[in-house]
């Protein structure tokens, strides 16, 4: 449909110039000039029509589709005279373009992907500078001031990274990757439960029964999608703690590259590790 389109153009383009070739050479024969002096200077006067047919295929935008045409045919031309070579440069290519896809979905995910929370923009996490270093760890003390100054921040909340939980079920002892939070660490994010509910402030009191929550990956991978699983108690260092809820999906902690299957509050922390100090990050 496009080279009769175009070939329909060109036999258009044909006839308006001779029309003008004609019209031209009436004119001049017009004044007494002999036919064939009238044809010559018509032909001057008209210009060169080669490169009118150029400027108007350029105006129609298909000087760049015949262009593409010869240069393709050049290329499939010289792949087919220097076969290895083409081999070689097309598996650098091939190599090239993979190791930056591979690259770029590394930094996608560690850098720059947003976390699904309610307005992941609006996220700080503050430094603590001592001595000229910047810190980003906070004894649980500092974050419950930091909580209380609502003048500066709509919420405040704190977590740790990289803990580990050894979680023992029917199926044997399993170490699970988890972070422990201050309470109301998934109201400050904006999130909603899949199943169940979320931590709160009553999960983050001295002496609160010891709770978590499963993030959604985890809840499918190891209890199938069991919704009667929320509810049921399961054994973290060897202590009953009851899961009370499942996290939305594609949420698995707020350190992306670092999913954080298990979450306990802060408070729980000396009934389950009773000989741990440490601290933990605000955010």
């Amino acid at each position: 449909m496009f080279w009769r389109h175009r070939q329909l153009r060109e036999n258009e383009l044909e006839r308006e110039l001779r029309s003008h070739l004609e019209l031209e050479v009436q004119e001049q024969e017009e004044q007494g000039v002999s036919d064939e002096k009238a044809r010559y200077a018509a032909r001057r006067a008209l210009g060169n029509t080669t490169s009118i047919k150029e400027e108007v295929r350029e105006m129609w935008g298909w000087t760049f589709v015949g262009q593409l045409g010869q240069d393709l045919r050049y290329a499939i031309r010289t792949i087919g005279a220097n076969r290895a070579f083409s081999a070689a440069a097309i598996l650098s290519l091939a190599l090239g373009i993979g190791a930056n896809t591979a690259i770029f979905t590394l930094i996608d995910a560690l850098l720059l992907r947003t976390l699904p929370v309610r307005d992941p923009a609006g996220l700080v996490q503050p430094k603590l500078i001592v001595q000229g270093v910047a810190r980003d760890v906070f004894a649980y003390p500092i974050i419950r001031a930091l909580h209380e100054h609502t003048e500066i921040f709509s919420g405040v909340s704190g977590f740790s990274s990289g803990s580990g939980f050894t979680v023992t079920s029917r199926d044997g002892i399993e170490r699970v990757v988890g972070t422990w939070v201050i309470g109301d660490f998934y109201s400050t994010l904006g999130l909603e439960p899949f199943a169940g509910r979320l931590l709160t402030q009553n999960d983050d009191q001295p002496g609160s029964p010891p709770v978590a929550v499963l993030s959604y990956s985890y809840w499918e991978n190891r209890f199938g999608r069991d919704f009667s699983s929320v509810g049921r108690s399961i054994l973290i260092e060897g202590k009953p703690v009851t899961i009370v809820g499942i996290t939305p999906k594609g949420f698995a902690g707020v350190n992306i590259g670092e999913a954080a299957n298990l979450t306990l509050s802060a408070a729980v922390m000396p009934q389950l590790f009773p000989d741990l100090v440490g601290g933990l990050e605000a955010g």
